[in-house]
């Protein structure tokens, strides 16, 4: 890795033992629970029928209820609500910006 060690910008090569394991946002993401970030756009507010922003909205989301993800296809996650809605949900904006909390992986026995 290089790196820049002092504010004259010299620059230097770090070695870095690979201590954690890649994993791409799909297997990451998938079989999780989340929740929505506040603040967002009213109409980030919305579950869509396909994973598009073109797709029509199905159905409004509060900012308390709990999503699992189920699928995830890019910036879109397939959720089921608390209440058994389900849809696609962009979990990202077009800048990377998160728009979902990340919490643990679903216990497949009580769901």
């Amino acid at each position: 890795m290089l790196i820049a060690y002092d504010d004259a910008g010299r620059e230097g090569w770090v070695e870095m033992a690979r201590w954690w394991e890649y994993c791409p946002w799909e297997d990451f993401l998938k079989g999780r629970v989340a929740r929505l970030l506040p603040g967002l756009k009213k109409e980030r507010y919305s579950l869509r029928a396909g994973p598009s922003e073109t797709s029509s909205q199905t159905s409004p989301l509060s900012g308390v209820e709990e999503l699992r993800l189920i699928a995830v296809r890019d910036d879109w996650v397939l959720v089921i609500t608390d209440s058994g809605q389900q849809g696609w949900f962009s979990w990202r904006d077009g800048d990377g910006r998160f728009q979902i909390s990340v919490g643990e992986k679903i216990n497949p026995q009580k769901h």
